[in-house]
């Protein structure tokens, strides 16, 4: 449904992660306060309609009779491979190796 201003009528879904709509996570305040994702991750997800605008794909409205509250896209939490994590550990310790190896070296023949 097209509404003026290019709001659009739609329906996302309440799941335990967040709510969902266009392969994105939601959140705001009161549904965090009522519980909804907890509630959701218990007794299954369901769908509730939101406004959205196409051209904003970070926040969408929900509403009532009485009320309209925006959500807010949230960034995934990303979990990385084991094989880069232990790379970028082991580039810090051989950043921090070459930094003591290098403060040692000024501090025996300073330079003035």
């Amino acid at each position: 449904m097209q509404l003026k201003e290019n709001f659009q009528l739609c329906f996302a879904t309440v799941t335990g992660q967040g709510l969902l709509f266009k392969n994105k996570i939601f959140t705001n305040k009161t549904m965090v306060k009522y519980g909804w994702f907890e509630k959701a991750g218990k007794n299954g997800s369901w769908e509730i309609p939101v406004l959205y605008c196409p051209i904003d794909s970070v926040h969408i409205y929900l509403f009532d009779i009485e009320t309209c509250e925006v959500a807010t896209a949230i960034t995934p939490i990303v979990t990385y491979p084991a094989p880069l994590i232990h790379a970028y550990h082991d580039a810090i310790s051989n950043l921090k190796i070459h930094l003591k190896h290098n403060k040692s070296t000024n501090k025996r023949h300073p330079t003035y």
